[in-house]
């Protein structure tokens, strides 16, 4: 709980009693639904839930996004599996000493320099004027009027201006690198903004998403905090979010003293308040996915279907698959 400064929080032993209330406000056994279900019912939520649904054969870790990052919940999940894969154990003691597991910030994982100089400042701003010079940024019709012509879109000029998020965990020093800090957000935003006059091609798109990545994360913070005053004037076009090779952090086979466990299917999403097309990609088992989560409000689904299946074809042509 916070202490009396309301900066900081103290932290004390629960009771058992405390803990089965924990235990009972954050496992939800919904014999009925399924995940995609939980995902479009269930209101947010500061909690980490997870929701146990055994007619659809489906675990769902529910958690706020300022909580963890993609890679951090493989993590977490791989040790979850593992720990129900080899059954029962004994009662775990809580000591007192369970804070020290806490994962640092990121500031102080990577060792940033809090304070800022005039070249981490022009460095910030350099970067933030990538995004800023590059709006606004081609758009997609919402509702009520949303034609979508595959055709046109795009052609013949404009920009598309957004973030393209970074997975900062390879660059941290142990153990924040690996699983040991999986609860943690160890990622980032970069800036990225495409002259579609000049980068027509797929190639010469693909090569202008690889940019470096510098020190401007609070000025960030506080440009997408300023929100617009109609939500329509809201940005509206797909925001692209590579979580990479999903074995590398989450086994697909869980072999432990009590049972197997096999993860057949995979998917993460995040709730979407505002006009993007959240775009997800990954790899797992050989196989690349592209998934999209969008606001009702503001798209109907077949829209979202076709735009997709138009991308797909557009990935399968350029990557030469048949």
């Amino acid at each position: 709980m916070p202490d009396e400064s309301g900066t900081r929080f103290r932290y004390t032993v629960p009771s058992s009693t405390e803990v089965d209330a924990w235990v009972q406000e954050t496992l939800v056994v919904d014999p009925g639904s399924s995940a995609n279900d939980i995902y479009e019912k269930e209101q947010p939520s500061s909690l980490f839930l997870l929701f146990y649904l055994p007619q659809a054969r489906e675990l769902l870790f529910r958690v706020p996004h300022w909580r963890i990052d993609g890679i951090g919940l493989m993590y977490l999940q791989t040790a979850f599996l593992r720990i129900l894969s080899n059954g029962p154990s004994e009662e775990i003691q809580l000591d007192g000493l369970e804070a020290k597991y806490l994962a640092p910030s990121l500031d102080q994982a990577a060792a940033v320099q809090l304070e800022t100089t005039a070249a981490t400042s022009q460095a910030a701003d350099e970067e933030l004027g990538v995004f800023i010079r590059g709006l606004p940024s081609i758009s997609i019709s919402t509702l009520p009027n949303h034609e979508f012509n595959s055709e046109t879109c795009g052609q013949g000029g404009g920009k598309y201006t957004g973030f393209n998020a970074i997975d900062l965990r390879k660059y941290l020093p142990v153990p924040y690198n690996g699983p040991e800090a999986a609860a943690s957000i160890y990622h980032t935003g970069i800036p990225v903004s495409i002259d579609l006059a000049v980068h027509k091609y797929f190639e010469s798109i693909a090569a202008e998403f690889h940019y470096g990545y510098r020190q401007y994360v609070n000025k960030v913070l506080e440009l997408l905090n300023t929100q617009p005053p109609d939500p329509l004037h809201a940005p509206a076009h797909p925001e692209l979010s590579s979580i990479g090779l999903i074995n590398d952090h989450l086994q697909a086979k869980n072999e432990g003293s009590a049972s197997t466990i096999d993860v057949e299917e995979w998917w993460v999403a995040i709730e979407a308040i505002n006009r993007l097309l959240l775009t997800n990609v990954w790899t797992r088992s050989d196989r690349m996915c592209l998934s999209v989560i969008w606001n009702e409000a503001f798209y109907e689904d077949s829209f979202v279907v076709k735009f997709l299946e138009e991308w797909e074809q557009t990935v399968l042509k350029e990557l030469d698959v048949n």
